[in-house]
């Protein structure tokens, strides 16, 4: 789905938004997220998930990649969702709160379904997921979300392991022949790095650099990363 369709959509495809943040739809997605995207994408399989139906029509094949992906990458979202969630009252406190206020919804629930049409990993879509879970859960704020979502956006998913092998301590250290995926975080603000240089005997001296998760990345790693092993 391109940002012009989702848009153009918005009066249908949010309320069905809302109503897949429903518990029972959250483990819907889990296992969908289990059974692979050929399951996702048959007809009678999706339409348990509101707004992938919403979005294609009750009973209409999905057959083009592009619509392949976007049904991969919510259902990966709405699966990180539930995985976060600890506390099933605060979704449908929060469900409420996005039916009693449609322009609310539109303004969150558009910003969600833009950033998921745009992704390729589902694994980043369950992350982002995990991240709306923890704003639904009070545990960061909107602007955090939206932060941490699109420090995700600009990273490879193969950053990820090396955020959470920093944020863990098991990578206290690089040279400087290997910093381009510690540049990229740090770039992001989710990691800090000092240099020092090593001398052994007569050798050239050797500049390490040491390296710590800032207070931004140690929120996405406790938020998304977690449990992710």
């Amino acid at each position: 789905m391109s940002d012009e369709n989702v848009l153009a959509s918005a009066n249908e495809i949010v309320p069905s938004f809302i109503d897949s943040l429903d518990e029972d739809i959250l483990d819907v997605a889990i296992e969908l997220g289990e059974l692979g995207i050929d399951r996702i994408v048959d007809a009678g399989v999706f339409a348990d998930i509101p707004v992938i139906r919403t979005a294609f029509g009750l009973g209409k094949t999905v057959r083009n990649l592009y619509e392949r992906n976007f049904a991969r990458q919510v259902v990966s979202f709405l699966a990180g969702v539930r995985s976060g969630v600890v506390d099933d009252g605060a979704i449908a406190r929060h469900r409420e709160r996005l039916r009693s206020d449609p322009h609310y919804a539109e303004k969150e629930l558009g910003y969600v379904l833009i950033m998921v049409d745009k992704n390729v990993d589902a694994r980043r879509s369950k992350l982002q997921g995990k991240l709306y879970s923890s704003f639904v859960m009070k545990r960061i704020g909107w602007d955090d979300f939206v932060d941490a979502c699109e420090a995700l956006s600009r990273c490879m998913m193969s950053d990820m392991e090396t955020l959470w092998q920093i944020h863990t301590g098991t990578l206290q250290q690089s040279d400087v022949a290997n910093t381009f995926r510690t540049d990229r975080l740090a770039s992001l603000g989710l990691i800090a790095r000092s240099t020092k240089s090593l001398t052994w005997n007569d050798a050239r001296p050797d500049t390490r650099y040491f390296l710590s998760t800032t207070s931004f990345g140690r929120m996405l790693c406790e938020c998304a990363l977690e449990g992710e092993g």
